[in-house]
């Protein structure tokens, strides 16, 4: 057992700097299904554990008395081999911790987050900066500082920021100062995820930032600027020259003005965050055109106000990469689940978020049949669906496929309970089902559900969330 939590320990300290880059959560879970397969059992009990701490709150890991969480049934015999090294490396890091702050007993302390023992992240506010911050505070590797309007930016000693892997400036209160960090070298150049979020970047001063080299740099948030389609099309230009994998251009209130879209892009781009800047149909099929279209691999539309033109324009996306798709919040009905059902990329996706639609069941039934061998996460919270929805479900190939359901907030019933038990689902891990009509004690056959874990309250990536879950299995 020594030698495998030895094990585990370096495959998780080599994720914290690699691939938590690259992977997210759900996605590393997928891939350690397929390494486990491939015959290395212990790689894959280092990737589920590394999901593990991710997952948790404040990111240290979850408590040994949370255990029975992981899924039953086939993974049996893995959880006999690890639980007891995982119960035994979460009390030796939790030890790490308390340890490192009794020694140094720092004022910020509350603010520090813990990974494998270390501490990792920063997360506060200016009013939270020591007048004078000490030397230990060099060793986190991810900062999330916050100076709203009014409040200067904190003062940093030389070095203190040098083995940053991540930043993130937010606040009115970073404007006009985040270019000065990079001039004086407190704010290195080689990080590998840079956020300058919620009013910190304005379109004057994007040049000045971004036209520096960035050698290393994979992740790019801009939501929340108010940037409008001008300073959008600026970082976008600029982003260009950069090897960026990620940006996020949220909530900047771009509206139609999405033809900058269509000038190249950064070359490596592979995720693109646009949520909440109501595009509507007209700037959605602008995009059409843009050549990033033909190697993104994820995409988040939330918010953007589609309606059923949007989900024509959308469905016309020439996106032969695309495999993971977010359309909540769009104002998406039956005749939009048809348009989307008819979409050439629908087949590809891995991943589909529809929440906080009216689909319906019509819309439903429409959809399902489109629905892939290759998916296998589906969000379809509040949806107005019910009891035939979940009889769509039932019948679709990704029934086959499917790891995560969330199917909460609608109108299913103990009926709809029963139209999902109908056929097996091998490979689901995760069900959501709270907040609908399901009455108290309502079960499901657990054989029906061979890999489901019926204790799991949170959503993978959403950590504390209450009210999810799955309805009790019958042994």
């Amino acid at each position: 057992m020594g030698n495998l939590a030895n094990q585990l320990c370096e495959s998780i300290r080599a994720a914290d700097e690699t691939a938590r880059f690259h992977l997210d959560i759900f996605s590393r879970l997928v891939y350690a299904d397929f390494v486990e397969r491939n015959g290395d059992a212990n790689r894959a009990a280092a990737i589920r554990l590394h999901a593990a701490i991710e997952e948790s709150h404040p990111g240290l890991l979850l408590g040994p008395g949370q255990v029975r969480a992981w899924p039953p049934g086939p993974m049996e015999g893995w959880r006999q081999r690890i639980i007891p090294g995982y119960g035994r490396l979460a009390r030796l890091w939790n030890r790490y911790a308390r340890t490192w702050r009794a020694t140094f007993r720092l004022s910020v302390g509350r603010n520090i987050s813990f990974r494998a023992g270390l501490p990792w992240r920063f997360e506060g506010g200016t009013e939270a900066w020591p007048a004078k911050p000490r030397g230990e505070l060099r060793v986190i590797r991810s900062w999330k500082l916050w100076a709203p309007a009014g409040h200067g930016p904190p003062s940093f000693p030389q070095g203190m920021l040098a083995g940053a892997l991540e930043v993130s400036l937010a606040g009115l209160g970073w404007r006009g100062h985040v270019a000065r960090l990079l001039d004086s070298g407190i704010l290195p150049s080689d990080i590998v995820s840079l956020g300058i979020t919620d009013g910190a970047l304005e379109a004057v001063s994007a040049r000045e930032i971004l036209e520096r080299p960035w050698p290393r740099l994979r992740r790019f948030d801009a939501s929340a600027n108010i940037l409008r389609a001008e300073g959008a099309a600026e970082v976008w230009s600029l982003m260009s020259k950069t090897g960026i994998r990620e940006i996020d251009l949220s909530r900047n209130n771009i509206g139609w003005g999405t033809e900058f879209f269509r000038d190249g892009g950064p070359p490596r781009l592979r995720v693109l965050r646009f949520a909440g800047n109501h595009a509507e149909a007209r700037g959605t099929r602008i995009m059409a055109g843009a050549p990033c279209l033909g190697f993104l691999e994820s995409i988040d539309w939330m918010g953007n106000s589609l309606a059923e033109h949007g989900a024509h324009a959308i469905a016309g996306w020439h996106a032969p990469s695309l495999r993971r798709l977010s359309l909540g919040s769009n104002h998406l009905g039956p005749d939009g689940a048809e348009n989307i059902a008819r979409a050439r990329w629908m087949g590809r996706l891995v991943e589909l978020d529809l929440a906080e639609n009216s689909l319906r069941d019509e819309g439903m039934g429409k959809l399902a049949p489109s629905l892939g061998h290759r998916l296998k996460m589906l969000g379809l919270e509040s949806n107005l669906l019910g009891g035939d929805s979940a009889g769509f479900l039932a019948a679709c190939a990704s029934r086959e496929s499917l790891v995560w359901l969330e199917i909460g907030r609608n109108g299913l019933s103990s009926d709809g309970i029963s139209k999902l038990s109908t056929e097996t689902w091998p490979r689901l891990r995760y069900a959501g089902l709270m907040l609908n009509d399901i009455p108290p004690g309502a079960s499901c056959p657990a054989d029906r559900f061979p890999r489901l874990a019926p204790l799991r309250l949170a959503r993978p990536g959403r950590p504390g969330d209450p009210g999810l879950g799955s309805p009790r299995l019958d042994p």
